[in-house]
């Protein structure tokens, strides 16, 4: 299973979102795949965690790291 970084980093690169957006767009993935899989496992990803994902990341625009 990938990490929390992974998932944020593979959504962000592949939808060019804001932080917000990139985690919508996590949390509505985890809702269609646990609807189809009874096993699947929610990724768990925080608000915090993508915050902290885009503070760390030098291959974001400036902009995109201020608070």
């Amino acid at each position: 299973m990938p990490t929390k970084s992974e998932i944020i980093e593979a959504t962000y690169k592949k939808y060019l979102g804001s932080r917000a957006q990139t985690l919508a767009r996590i949390k509505k993935e985890d809702q269609r795949r646990s609807e189809e899989d009874d096993e699947y496992e929610p990724s768990g990803i925080t608000k915090k965690d993508v915050d902290d994902w885009f503070l760390n990341h030098d291959q974001l625009a400036p902009a995109l790291k201020a608070p």
